[in-house]
């Protein structure tokens, strides 16, 4: 298991109820935007991917597949933190041309991301379905 992203200084834990939760979420817990907002920033984010291996090839953009300030990628964001994948993560990006960056930011592409990380169980279904969310970018096939 990877371990929790130091970058993030709290996570949206439950509170109450039984082990699984049940009694809501803990009112000291800082709403994820507000974190999502100051440190999202696809600089960043080339830099965590390329730290990672991957090849930036000309006229690309770094792409955050769940986006670090839309409120419309609020529930993905939140998957996310939970499972400590920190928003400029390299299990979160991928380097796609510029023009095909700038058309992802719909709706429907936040939604896809949305219903595909909401039955995530663990931080490793969450790094799995970021991959495969990745290499349909890539080919152009999602959402």
């Amino acid at each position: 298991m990877k371990p929790r992203n130091p970058n993030l200084p709290y996570q949206m834990l439950p509170v109450g109820g039984s082990e699984g939760g049940g009694g809501g979420w803990s009112s000291e817990t800082p709403p994820v935007d507000e974190l999502a907002r100051a440190n999202s920033s696809s600089k960043v984010l080339a830099r965590a991917l390329e730290a990672a291996g991957e090849v930036r090839p000309a006229g690309s953009a770094a792409h955050h597949i769940v986006a670090g300030s839309a409120p419309d990628a609020l529930a993905a964001r939140t998957v996310l933190q939970n499972y400590g994948i920190g928003i400029n993560d390299a299990e979160n990006g991928v380097f796609l041309p510029a023009e095909q960056h700038a058309r992802l930011h719909t709706n429907a592409y936040y939604n896809a991301v949305n219903n595909a990380l909401a039955n995530a169980k663990s931080q490793d279904d969450v790094i799995r379905i970021l991959g495969t969310i990745k290499s349909r970018l890539k080919s152009g096939g999602f959402p």
